[in-house]
């Protein structure tokens, strides 16, 4: 999930809340009883959307009491169990609210969260589909894009974002879009969504960085480097910008510079796996396996199941002659990553070294073929092959 999503989803429940009981008629009776009924429900949602959930629960309670089908306190108490991961509870609820007032837009879609949450995908778009049916909204449209994704529909899914940002366009809700045309192959579609958030939020540099990224992955690294350089004009302590403008010199052979970056991202962040990485990937490419290996161990301390910092972990200590130890690095990568074609190549040669012939060409035949390293947007040095 996003971090945009997230944020999305933190305020959802407060908008319903706030939003529940405006236009949502009330159960016919007594002067007295529905102007009751109001003030409690005006009330709870007070308590509701600034957190206070047990005594906005409590308010929604005692108005089921005395209405045993009032559609928005059911549907609001739903969003309550949502909001503590009681999804049975929520859909339960809101199915209640639905089938006293079926055109409740909002309770359609908090449905869908819910049966999101429990794996019932289908289920959930029909609700989603129900609920923009009803009524159009931002949030539907990301809900409904977002169960896509889950299904493996990614151009349905653009699709809804796309029509979210029709309604209301937003700087992480073009980035959202970006990353997923990327994912499509929409290279210069994403482009225009992410040069489309910098102009609706210009000084938020992490934008600066997926498009520098996207760039990158275009091999245009002159345009990379701009991005990221100013992303770090707007956030010089951005550790993020300094570990990519060292992907960008080690593609132009600039070591130098790259291990500059490198070395300068992980004194700002220290746990950063990704740079340790790559740093000991520009030296053993310089022929220094031994600092390399620092690095390497080092990536490894922060996140032990890093399998490309195992694999080039192998690859140094096969090139300084220590083949045992290669040879548990890449066995090590291999149980965590059972399909690494790196791993399974690597292990083999080293296998071969020690004089294990059988168990080496096996692992060889099982990984990729010819010896070479390759300097790719990961930075890996390892012993791979091409088919």
């Amino acid at each position: 999930m996003s971090r945009a999503e997230q944020r999305r989803q933190q305020k959802r429940a407060e908008r319903a809340a706030r939003r529940a009981n405006k236009g949502q008629p009330l159960n016919p009776g007594p002067e007295q009883q529905s102007h009751d009924i109001q003030h409690g429900l005006e009330l709870a949602v007070q308590h509701h959307s600034v957190g206070r959930l047990r005594e906005a629960e409590e308010i929604y309670r005692q108005i089921l009491n005395v209405s045993p089908d009032h559609p928005v306190a059911l549907q609001l108490l739903g969003v309550i169990a949502l909001q503590a991961e009681q999804f049975e509870v929520t859909v339960e609820l809101i199915t209640k609210a639905i089938s006293i007032q079926p055109d409740y837009a909002e309770a359609h879609n908090n449905l869908g969260l819910a049966l999101r949450k429990l794996g019932r995908l289908g289920e959930a778009v029909a609700s989603y589909q129900q609920a923009v049916a009803l009524k159009p909204d931002v949030d539907t449209f990301y809900n409904l894009g977002n169960v896509l994704i889950d299904l493996g529909q990614l151009e349905e899914a653009a699709a809804n974002y796309d029509k979210a940002l029709t309604i209301q366009p937003s700087y992480d809700g073009f980035n959202d879009l970006g990353h997923l045309l990327q994912k499509l192959g929409r290279m210069e579609d994403a482009a225009s969504c992410f040069r489309q958030s910098i102009k609706l939020m210009p000084d938020f540099a992490p934008t600066h960085i997926m498009l520098g990224s996207l760039f990158y992955k275009q091999r245009n690294y002159g345009e990379a480097f701009t991005s990221f350089q100013q992303s770090l004009a707007l956030k010089p302590d951005y550790a993020e910008a300094y570990y990519n403008l060292g992907l960008v010199h080690s593609k132009l052979g600039e070591a130098d510079k790259a291990i500059e970056n490198y070395m300068t991202a992980i004194r700002i962040k220290p746990d950063y796996a990704e740079a340790c990485n790559n740093l000991g990937g520009v030296l053993h490419e310089l022929g220094r396996p031994a600092e390399a290996i620092e690095y390497y161990n080092k990536a490894l301390t922060i996140q032990p199941d890093f399998v490309d910092a195992l694999c080039n972990l192998g690859s140094s200590y096969y090139d300084l002659g220590q083949i045992d130890d290669s040879a548990n690095s890449y066995q090590r990568a291999i149980e965590i990553d059972p399909e690494s074609g790196d791993a399974k190549y690597g292990l083999g040669a080293a296998l071969l070294v020690a004089g294990r012939h059988e168990e080496g060409l096996r692992f060889q035949r099982s990984g990729f073929g010819v010896i070479e390293f390759k300097n790719d947007n990961s930075a890996k040095y390892t012993v791979r092959g091409g088919s």
